[in-house]
């Protein structure tokens, strides 16, 4: 990563924390990780995947702050509230991928069905790529590298993909979404 802006036709770019942006019609917003650490240390959760889904629930980026979680002071309207519903609510950082789908709450859905909330990896202690299909979010494929850096299908051993929301094998596919 250190040198992929300067790779020929890279398209690599730094962008801030939390991020929000969109790429080809899909919503996304995110940040790395710190406010849902928080939020399992003050809240009883039972992973990340559920405290990024609560924060979603709660349509705030970082319910904690700035009680607890250290955040820029703001005046007047709170920068961390989810005005617009995104496609992909995502998190960085953890010890493994895991997600959950949260539909659309009445009223907050817009031309959105629902939001998957994405924990991802800190790659330094789990190398492993996330990868979301961007027609259906609820298509998410993990791949994990070896040592020489190759990419191998990969879940923690012993754990199935139902238990972690990870999916590696494109057989796995729930009903209704493309493999």
């Amino acid at each position: 990563l250190p040198r992929a802006r300067r790779a020929p036709g890279a398209a690599f770019r730094c962008v801030g924390n939390p991020y929000a942006g969109e790429v080809d019609g899909v919503r996304i917003l995110g940040h790395s990780g710190q406010p849902v650490r928080d939020l399992l240390r003050c809240a009883r959760l039972g992973s990340p995947a559920d405290a990024l889904a609560a924060c979603m629930h709660a349509r705030h980026l970082a319910p904690t702050a700035p009680d607890t979680l250290p955040a820029r002071p703001f005046h007047g309207r709170d920068p961390l509230v989810i005005a617009d519903t995104p496609h992909l609510l995502f998190s960085g950082g953890h010890d493994e991928a895991s997600w959950r789908w949260r539909p659309a709450a009445e009223g907050h859905g817009g031309a959105v069905g629902g939001t998957l909330c994405l924990c991802v990896p800190a790659f330094a202690t789990r190398p492993a790529a996330v990868l979301v299909k961007l027609r259906d979010c609820r298509d998410v494929r993990v791949r994990e590298f070896g040592a020489e850096g190759q990419a191998t299908a990969g879940l923690p051993a012993g754990e199935a993909p139902e238990a972690t929301g990870a999916r590696t094998d494109p057989a796995a596919a729930p009903a209704g979404v493309p493999a």
